[in-house]
């Protein structure tokens, strides 16, 4: 055989393969759709949209991964009703609308819980996938474009074979989305992530500050406003202290009262400050990274929320900046931080982690 014609059988052996294996993930993501069964490892982005049709909820939980540790089963017995998570790691407000908009569409909506971290006021307002009412009309050519993907053709084998061996792993709405289900907290994975991790600055310089305010009068506080017959439990996060380590404290403080104060103006929502907890923000062992917590710490808000602790009022809003305020100034910041590369910095699992997400960066 020339050596033209074995490129060219080559060429075609290849082709042919590629084209079996998305048909085979396209085909079996299919059947997952069409199941009245909840999967885990779905992508909240196109995922939701399924669910919003299928499932029966009149309460939804929506946000960031921020919000995909809570458990459906302890919002019910915290607030009556039936909740589903529609959730999306890193979803901006952009997305939190376009899930919101979807859900009231099918369903009869009465509450809503939702993760507002300070820095993502700052984030950009797109949407990072199609709109689920694009992916409901076209679900079959974005099932096609995502079957050419090497995760998705991984996703859909591990599903396949489990189902091959009376193994599908079908979630409860309790285990929908909850990475914490994959991976665990520990002050070690922590320090990896605030040694060798940038993180994201969604508040850089003093136009993303100005910026941010602008997004929340006129398009976040709108979305709150547009549904004024549903209750909106919206929270501060308790992100870890060590995600404060490299803000301007003072810039950071002033956004977070103007944003406390338009939030405040709505008169259906109800806001709490986690970024108080300080007990729970200091211990470095309810984290993976920087921002991330524990699902005990989903349960715990959850329990709060219901008893009305940490709320935000306009009688006590200046007592709450001013408690944050001196917890910031008290921190030491280098000491932990020395403390943290004293211990971890030597590690060969934290070495082994720094260069496993160089590779991954590279392989991107």
């Amino acid at each position: 055989m020339s050596e033209r014609k074995c490129f060219i059988l080559t060429l075609a052996i290849i082709i042919a393969a590629i084209l079996l294996a998305a048909a085979f993930s396209f085909c079996v993501s299919g059947v997952r759709e069409n199941s009245d069964r909840l999967f885990s490892l779905a992508d909240g982005r196109t995922y939701n949209s399924v669910i919003i049709r299928k499932f029966p909820f009149d309460s939804v939980i929506l946000g960031s991964s921020m919000s995909q540790g809570f458990k459906c089963s302890e919002f019910d017995a915290a607030f009556g009703g039936q909740s589903m998570k529609l959730c999306a790691v890193g979803a901006n407000f952009a997305e939190v609308k376009e899930f919101l908009d979807f859900a009231v569409k099918h369903k009869k909506i009465k509450r809503a819980m939702l993760d507002t971290p300070v820095a993502f006021f700052g984030r950009d307002l797109t949407l990072d996938s199609f709109p689920l009412e694009y992916y409901q009309e076209n679900s079959d050519m974005v099932r096609l474009k995502k079957s050419f993907s090497i995760n998705a053709l991984i996703d859909e084998f591990d599903f396949f074979w489990d189902y091959l061996r009376g193994k599908v792993k079908y979630i409860t709405r309790d285990e929908l989305y909850d990475w914490n289900r994959r991976r665990p907290c520990s002050e070690s994975l922590l320090a990896q992530d605030v040694l060798y991790s940038s993180g994201k600055n969604y508040l850089k310089d003093d136009m993303a500050y100005k910026n941010a305010i602008v997004k929340a009068e006129n398009v976040i506080l709108p979305i709150f406003r547009k549904y004024s017959d549903i209750e909106f439990i919206l929270f501060f996060p308790p992100y870890s202290m060590m995600y404060y380590l490299d803000k301007d404290h003072d810039k950071y403080l002033a956004l977070k009262k103007e944003i406390t104060e338009l939030l405040l103006s709505c008169p259906n929502v109800k806001l709490y400050d986690f970024e108080t907890a300080f007990p729970i923000m200091k211990n470095l062992n309810n984290y993976k990274d920087r921002t991330h917590y524990s699902g005990a710490i989903n349960s715990w808000m959850i329990s709060q929320i219901k008893d009305g602790n940490y709320r935000v009022t306009a009688q006590n809003k200046d007592k709450l900046s001013a408690d944050f305020r001196e917890c910031l100034k008290s921190y030491d910041f280098q000491k932990e931080y020395d403390r943290l590369k004293s211990t971890y910095g030597n590690s060969k699992k934290v070495k082994k982690s720094k260069k496993s997400k160089k590779s991954k960066k590279a392989q991107k």
